[in-house]
């Protein structure tokens, strides 16, 4: 089926749909609207247009290789998951707490716009979030800052809009890939899942502590 739509894609447009496959399965998601840093502004993105334009043949040929495509023309996201559970990355504990704060903050920042649709946070907003939840207790070393939020910036999650993410003034965008990144369904029952975890990790601190 896939090969019979091909042959209705312009040559013109081949090059451009092997983008755009190939952004889906490196980055899971594609934005309809990104963050240009040399306009300092959120633009449409290109990449976007191609994937909508040849939707079904996209559809029929992620179908064939076991991918489930979705699009969302509400959030503007087309993204693809996988029926087999493979090319899943598991993230680790602080990239999973970044993710959580983030889609809070995204939901409570998102009820106060009005003809804005950018959802912006800083990096220390993100650590008082994760504090209040109970998550931490103190702030996080430069790496895991580092780490934890260059690879949420690496699915399209966030984008960093000015300075390096170990400061706390810098400022992040949240793009709305985090509502499908982690359901509402999946909040309170992660959300205390980390807090135990968090528990756990300041029980063994104490007792380092008593021992040494």
């Amino acid at each position: 089926m896939w090969q019979n739509q091909l042959q209705e894609v312009p040559e013109r447009d081949h090059e451009k749909l092997v983008r755009a496959t190939n952004l889906l399965l490196a980055h899971t998601f594609l934005l309809r609207d990104i963050y240009d840093r040399q306009q300092q502004r959120l633009r449409t993105n290109e990449h976007y247009n191609t994937a909508e334009r040849y939707l079904d043949y996209l559809r029929a040929w992620f179908d064939m290789a076991g991918w489930d495509l979705h699009r969302d023309t509400g959030l503007g996201i087309i993204n693809i998951t996988n029926r087999f559970g493979y090319n899943r990355m598991r993230i680790d504990k602080n990239a999973t707490v970044f993710l959580l704060a983030l889609r809070l903050i995204f939901e409570e920042q998102r009820e106060k716009l009005s003809l804005r649709k950018e959802v912006t946070t800083t990096v220390r907003e993100l650590t008082d979030k994760l504090m209040t939840l109970g998550v931490i207790e103190r702030r996080l070393p430069d790496r895991a800052l580092r780490d934890g939020l260059n690879l949420l910036r690496s699915f399209n999650i966030i984008e960093r809009l000015d300075g390096p993410v170990t400061e706390l003034d810098t400022k992040l965008l949240i793009y709305p890939t985090v509502l499908l990144a982690i359901p509402n369904e999946r909040i309170s029952r992660l959300s205390e899942m980390l807090k135990s975890s968090g528990d756990d990790d300041q029980d063994e601190e104490d007792d380092e502590d008593e021992d040494s």
